[in-house]
């Protein structure tokens, strides 16, 4: 992921740290 706390559950191709909310 990003980095972020948040990232980390999502793959970096979908999010960049933002959430699950986006």
């Amino acid at each position: 992921a990003a980095g972020n706390v948040a990232g980390e559950s999502y793959e970096e191709i979908q999010y960049e740290g933002c959430g699950p909310s986006g």
